[in-house]
């Protein structure tokens, strides 16, 4: 498989060690004064869905340094490429943490960007690091854990 071509960048990765937790940066090759966008992947997926498209297109990833931003791509801890956590030690709790540190060693605020299951995380992070937020863009995102609301599927109106 052939990978897209991008626009000149610089590409770096890094790894926080507890809970390990790695990433992924593009950077535009002339630098960005805007902020770093973290691209958070959801379920059954890492990082690597925002580089290239099954069918060898552009990921979304290198259209977004293509407008003049750096890229942060991680891999949810005990995921992909951030190493093994055992499935009785992984949790919400544990993405969340990780996640968290990759925004820390950030050298400032950041965009957040989740997708799908990471919906949930996003709302976590906003919690914990809001500070290190500027914006949250959730697409197609699973609701916060606090919601507990009944959800009907039916096209037609309740009766109740």
């Amino acid at each position: 498989m052939t990978l897209p071509t991008s626009p000149a960048l610089t590409y770096s990765i890094g790894r926080v060690d507890h809970p390990p937790t790695y990433y992924e940066v593009l950077t535009p090759a002339a630098g960005s004064t805007k902020p770093p966008v973290v691209m958070i992947h959801g379920g059954a997926h890492t990082g690597a869905c925002y580089l290239a498209t099954p069918d060898g297109r552009q990921g979304w990833g290198h259209v977004f340094v293509a407008q003049g931003y750096q890229v942060v791509v991680p891999d949810w801890p005990g995921l992909g490429r951030s190493g093994y956590i055992p499935l009785a030690e992984t949790s919400g709790e544990v993405i969340v943490a990780g996640l968290g540190e990759v925004l820390t060693a950030l050298a400032g605020p950041a965009i957040v960007l989740t997708h799908s299951m990471s919906g949930a995380y996003g709302w976590k992070l906003l919690e914990r690091h809001g500070e290190r937020i500027t914006k949250l863009i959730a697409v197609a995102p699973a609701p916060p854990a606090t919601f507990r609301g009944r959800r009907r599927l039916s096209a037609r109106p309740s009766t109740r």
